[in-house]
């Protein structure tokens, strides 16, 4: 893979501050970034973080960090019984995966929202 423009690299993030990597923690297979047609111009970006690794499925540690939070979040929700406290967190990982249980879980999160 080439690297269009790596002077652009940037050691931390500008969002979160975390430090930045380029190859996957667990396969060290190199991040996806945005797809760049030679000779055509995008006006517009579609790209967005990728949330897990295309070779070893393994979460990036940003998604982990997200995940993280929503389970806490979970947890502080103290009227709600915990097997429903399970149930979202459980929802928060098929939001993740995009698959076909993504549409239960934006369901189900929308109706505790």
């Amino acid at each position: 893979m080439v690297m269009e423009s790596p002077e652009r690299n940037q050691d931390f993030c500008n969002k979160c501050d975390e430090e930045t990597i380029i190859f996957c923690p667990s396969c060290n297979s190199e991040i996806r970034g945005e797809y760049i047609v030679p000779g055509v111009i995008s006006v517009t970006s579609s790209y967005s973080f990728p949330k897990y690794c295309y070779n070893c499925g393994t979460l990036y540690p940003w998604t982990k960090r997200i995940l993280k939070a929503a389970n806490e979040l979970a947890d502080k929700i103290e009227d709600l019984p915990k097997e429903e406290q399970d149930r979202l967190k459980k929802s928060y990982n098929d939001l993740v995966n995009e698959g076909p249980k993504t549409e239960v879980a934006t369901t189900r999160l929308k109706n505790h929202g």
